[in-house]
């Protein structure tokens, strides 16, 4: 084909494996419906915490995403029992020497609230963040107290799990925000690639959405959310594969992440 336009004339020269694998990292991104779900709960979870009667009404400093939902790489549920994540900082303007068992407790007490309230019964405490759970989902919310003397947003985060004796308590430095940073600067946008796989990602989309959702609520043309680089779309297929290679060889062993993007959580 004589195209004239240099994007069209690049997107024509893709590999088929280019394609085929752009195939594939279409139907794992989250639907449209999936990704407003995942912010709103975002939204709420923060308001929530800054309530009046809530224990950290006053200390948050900063709310901030981390980990796929930072980058772009949060991927669909992969089976029917199975749900897809998504993660935050809480930034909270605590001493950094404060006990880290504290500091969690406080914020599974902010979240939890009131027996009756809005998540009582959906936080669960884990050994360095608290999980909140929806259907389909869940958020995993990590406080973290900022070190100044460090790089920007560079904070502690806490890890208190209990044993036999006690509570294993550590403080550890971490820099997600850093990290996304990081990595969008070294994934940028490519423009032959992000059409063509925004393209590819708002036909399935129109294939996929019944009647009645368009209905209720139609699929815009252009979503930035579709436009993805190269590298971004690897990172996808490679956390689709390791979770469909542990579901089925590894069902008793933790499940690694494939990037340091994420604060990991029992």
């Amino acid at each position: 084909m004589n195209y004239t336009d240099p994007v069209l004339r690049e997107i024509a020269a893709f590999s088929t494996l280019d394609v085929l694998l752009a195939d594939i990292a279409v139907r794992i991104q989250l639907t449209p419906t999936d990704h407003r779900l995942a912010v709103g709960h975002y939204h709420a979870i923060h308001e929530w915490l800054e309530r009046e009667d809530s224990p950290l009404s006053g200390l948050i400093e900063s709310f901030y995403p981390q980990g796929g939902f930072s980058i772009g790489t949060t991927t669909a549920r992969h089976a029917e029992d199975a749900d897809f994540d998504i993660d935050a900082m809480v930034q909270v303007n605590m001493h950094p020497d404060t006990d880290p068992e504290q500091v969690l407790s406080t914020l599974h007490k902010a979240i939890r609230g009131r027996p009756g309230s809005r998540y009582d019964g959906k936080a669960e405490r884990k050994s360095r963040c608290v999980t909140v759970k929806y259907d389909g989902m869940h958020l995993d919310v990590t406080p973290a107290v900022l070190i100044p003397s460090l790089e920007e947003r560079t904070s502690f985060i806490f890890h208190s799990k209990k044993s036999a004796t006690g509570f294993d308590r550590e403080r550890l430095i971490a820099n997600p925000w850093g990290f996304a940073e990081w990595f969008l600067k070294q994934t940028p946008p490519e423009a032959a690639f992000g059409q063509f796989f925004e393209r590819q990602s708002l036909d399935y989309e129109r294939l996929r959405v019944t009647k009645a959702e368009l209905k209720a609520d139609p699929v815009p043309d252009q979503d930035p959310a579709y436009r993805k680089s190269r590298a971004v779309i690897a990172l996808q297929l490679i956390k689709r594969w390791r979770n469909l290679a542990y579901d089925a060889r590894h069902v008793a062993l933790r499940l690694p992440h494939p990037s340091f993007s994420r604060t990991p959580s029992p």
